[in-house]
C-alpha cells in the first residue's frame, strides 16, 4: 500500500526518482536489491528507522525497491522488534546522512529514531563447557546466518580448547541472537559475545623489507579479512617505506590474524592495532607484535619470541623468495626443514568460499603441521588458492576435505 504523502516533497538531493507499480514501489532500472541473495557482495550502507507506531513501519516497507541517489534500497521489518515499529533499510548510498535517512521516512509517520550502520561483518566469541563440545560446534562452520556464511575456528588464545572465534557474522548481530543460533542447532554455550556496535579497527603493519610493503599494497588492498574488505596504504610518516596503514578491519580481529594475513607478502616485523579493548596499562596496545621482542602484553611486558616467515601470493613467487632468503646457503638453509612438506592448490566453485578459506584456514593445522594458504593472484575469477606446508603424507582427498570446511571444493591438487 502506498505511503501517505506529506505536503513537502522529498528533497531532490535524497531521492533519485522512483516508479510505482501494482501497489508497491519498484526500482525503475533494475531488479529490487531485496530480491538478490544477501551472500552477494554488499553494496551501500545499512540503516535502521524506528517509528512511533507499527502502522508507519508497515507503510515504510513499501519503499523497497525505490531509488535513492542511484541505489535501489531494501526495507524490511526488524524481526527482533517486538512492537513491530522498527525497519531495517539496506543498500543505502554511502554518502547519505542520518538526517537524510530520517527525512526520507518521515512521510510514513513520526520517526522516533534513525541511525546508520556499517556493512562490515563483525566477529564473535563463544565458549563451551568442554573442548569436546567446542569441537562438535565447529560443524556449524559455513552455516548460513541471516544470509552470511559464518566461519569459525578454535580461538588461538584458548589453552583448553573451549573457546571458538567466529568471523563474517551479520552486521549488527547481538550476543543473544548468536546464542539463540547455537541453541537452535543443539549446542549450549556458556559465554557468547559479539563486536556489535564496535567501530572498525585501524592498524599499523611494518615489514623488514620495503619491497614486501609495496607487494602488500598491491595484493592485499581490497582483500577480505574476517569477512570485511580492508584498505592498505603506505603510512604517511614511513621514511623507509616499510610501514603500512590498514583500515576497515572488522572489530575482534587480533594481531595474530593480521600478522598471518600480511605474512603472505613477506617477513612482518611489527603489528599494532588501535582496538580499545586491547589497550593495556600504560597505554601500550596488548594487540601488537614485534618480531624482535615477541608479543607485547598488557602493561608493556613482552613474552614469547614469535618467528615465522612471510608467504607470497603465488607459488612462483614463493620459490623466488625462498632462493632470495637462502642467500647462498641453498634451499634447505632458506626453508629450515620445510622441504619435508608439499605444496598444492585448491579451487572452489564460488570465489566467496575461496576468500573465506584464505581468511580462516591460513595458519590452520593438518596432521600437526601448520599450513599456509592465500588467494592466487593468477586466478581470474578469484576462486583458486595456493597452499604450502602440507605434510608429505597428506593426500589430495584429505586436502579437499580440509578446505571443504569453507565451501564446495571443485578441485584439489598436490605438487
Amino acid at each position: 500500500r502506498p505511503c501517505p504523502r506529506r505536503s513537502a516533497p522529498i528533497p531532490a538531493r535524497i531521492m533519485g526518482g522512483w516508479t510505482k507499480g501494482k501497489g508497491r514501489v519498484t526500482a525503475a532500472a533494475e531488479q529490487p536489491a531485496a530480491k538478490r541473495p544477501r551472500t552477494a557482495e554488499p553494496t551501500g550502507r545499512v540503516g535502521e528507522v524506528r517509528f512511533a507506531d507499527a502502522t508507519a513501519a508497515e507503510y515504510a516497507v513499501a519503499y523497497t525497491g525505490s531509488v535513492v541517489q542511484g541505489h535501489a534500497i531494501t526495507v524490511s521489518l526488524d524481526e527482533r522488534s517486538k512492537d513491530q515499529t522498527k525497519v531495517i533499510v539496506g543498500c543505502l548510498p554511502v554518502g547519505i546522512s542520518k538526517q537524510e535517512l530520517r527525512e526520507l521516512f518521515e512521510q510514513c509517520g513520526e520517526v522516533k529514531f534513525a541511525d546508520l550502520k556499517s556493512n562490515t561483518p563483525i566477529t564473535g566469541q563463544v565458549r563451551f563447557e568442554s573442548a569436546r563440545e567446542a569441537q562438535a560446534a565447529l560443524q556449524l562452520n559455513g552455516t548460513d546466518l541471516e544470509g552470511y556464511g559464518i566461519a569459525m575456528k578454535v580461538h588461538s588464545g584458548s589453552k583448553d580448547g573451549t573457546k571458538l572465534q567466529l568471523f563474517n557474522l551479520p552486521p549488527g548481530l547481538e550476543w543473544q541472537d548468536l546464542k539463540d543460533f547455537f541453541l537452535q542447532h543443539g549446542y549450549a554455550p556458556v559465554f557468547v559475545s559479539t563486536t556489535n556496535e564496535s567501530p572498525s579497527i585501524t592498524a599499523e603493519v611494518r615489514y623488514d623489507d620495503p619491497r614486501h610493503a609495496e607487494a602488500a599494497i598491491q595484493m592485499l588492498h581490497g582483500s577480505i579479512l574476517g569477512g570485511g574488505e580492508i584498505e592498505v596504504v603506505k603510512a604517511p610518516m614511513s621514511a623507509d617505506g616499510t610501514k603500512l596503514k590498514v583500515t576497515g578491519i572488522p572489530p575482534g580481529i587480533e594481531w595474530q590474524d593480521l600478522k598471518d594475513h600480511f605474512g603472505q607478502c613477506g617477513q612482518v616485523a611489527f603489528v599494532r592495532t588501535d582496538d580499545p579493548k586491547e589497550i593495556g596499562k600504560g597505554g601500550m596496545a596488548a594487540s601488537s607484535f614485534n618480531s624482535t621482542g615477541g608479543a607485547i602484553r598488557k602493561g608493556g611486558f613482552q613474552s614469547g619470541a614469535i618467528g615465522g616467515k612471510g608467504w607470497p601470493n603465488t607459488m612462483a613467487d614463493f620459490m623466488g623468495m625462498m632462493q632470495m632468503m637462502g642467500k647462498g646457503k641453498g634451499m634447505a638453509g632458506a626453508c629450515g626443514g620445510m622441504m619435508a612438506t608439499r605444496n598444492g592448490e585448491v579451487r572452489y566453485d564460488d570465489p566467496s568460499h575461496a576468500q573465506k578459506a584464505a581468511a580462516t584456514l591460513n595458519g590452520s593445522q593438518m596432521l600437526g603441521s601448520m599450513i599456509r594458504c592465500g588467494l592466487d593472484s593468477t586466478s581470474v575469477d578469484g576462486s583458486k588458492l595456493w597452499v604450502s606446508g602440507i605434510p608429505a603424507n597428506v593426500g589430495w582427498q584429505e586436502l579437499k576435505d580440509h578446505f571443504a570446511q569453507c565451501g564446495q571444493v571443485a578441485f584439489a591438487n598436490l605438487r
